[in-house]
């Protein structure tokens, strides 16, 4: 309901779409070779996207509740680099976008609820963006603490210093020193 073109009759619709699926640790949604085209939402638990270069793995996101893409290969051609594995066992519902694509085209503002999705994912990629431009490893670390303190206890010291682009071992002196603080 927080959707700006939401209203009681839409969210219904859309709730009926998404289909609960319950996740292992360990699962993976999506791969660079078994790409999906899904909205989902988390209701509980905990996610991440990375890429690998080199094969080592490059962590660019985690989320533990609300909304994340499965992959961007739905509306263009462009294939996907991105895993998303799961951390923890999670509870995702999903909205599959070919299946709910005929349903989609008879309720045009339901495409404006869908946008508005993907909108505030673009944003979120964005910010994780300008995180990531901040030069001082203390300060990416702070900021990442300020904006998401939930977040922070959750993953563990190597997903986090990935996440932040930090070596592992200056990351463990970074939280030594903010600590207490």
């Amino acid at each position: 309901m927080e959707l700006k073109y939401a209203d009681q009759q839409l969210v219904k619709l859309l709730e009926q779409l998404f289909v609960c699926q319950r996740f292992e640790k360990g699962m993976f949604l999506n791969t660079p070779y078994n790409p999906s085209s899904f909205i989902c939402f988390m209701e509980s638990g905990l996610v991440c996207g990375y890429s690998l270069e080199d094969r080592k793995r490059h962590i660019s996101w985690a989320v533990e509740n609300g909304f994340f893409l499965s992959s961007t290969s739905f509306f263009s051609s462009v294939s996907s680099s991105e895993y998303i594995y799961f951390l923890k066992d999670s509870t995702v519902s999903l909205l599959s976008l070919p299946r709910a694509k005929h349903i989609i085209e008879q309720n045009p503002t339901l495409l404006f609820m869908l946008i508005e999705i993907y909108e505030e994912q673009l944003n979120t990629v964005k910010n994780r963006e300008q995180l990531l431009k901040i030069g001082h490893a203390e300060k990416r670390y702070l900021l990442f603490r300020e904006e998401h303190p939930r977040l922070m206890e959750k993953l563990i010291h190597d997903v986090l210093a990935s996440i932040l682009n930090i070596e592992t071992k200056y990351l463990y002196k970074i939280k030594k020193k903010f600590f207490r603080k």
